[in-house]
């Protein structure tokens, strides 16, 4: 967690599904999506942070961190990011995909 507040990010594999997941500690609430944008794949890591939104470099789309919503007008449809639930005990970050997300992340989005 010492990590996390310090860098204010860190990506994170996951085993099951293998996926990399962006784990974000910002406005005080650490959070955790799937480190792709779903419009175009780009990572996210790289992406503008403020208060609990994360804003993708490639294309300007900003999506809520907690529910993954997208945040802006956009032309075409937009996607949601794939959340995945965290908690913190013992100064230590935990990560858990809840069951009905499986698929969408072994999928890619």
């Amino acid at each position: 967690m010492s990590e996390l507040r310090r860098r204010g990010r860190v990506v994170v594999e996951l085993s099951e599904p293998r996926v990399e997941v962006l784990v974000v500690h910002s406005a005080g609430w650490v959070f955790a999506v799937q480190n792709r944008c779903p419009h175009r794949g780009i990572s996210l890591a790289g992406g503008e942070l403020r208060g609990r939104s994360i804003t993708c470099s490639a294309h300007q789309w900003r999506f809520d961190l907690g529910s993954g919503h997208c945040l802006s007008a956009v032309r075409t449809r937009p996607q949601a990011l794939i959340t995945v639930d965290t908690w913190v005990q013992d100064d230590r970050v935990w990560l858990t995909v809840p069951a009905q997300q499986l698929d969408s992340l072994r999928k890619g989005g």
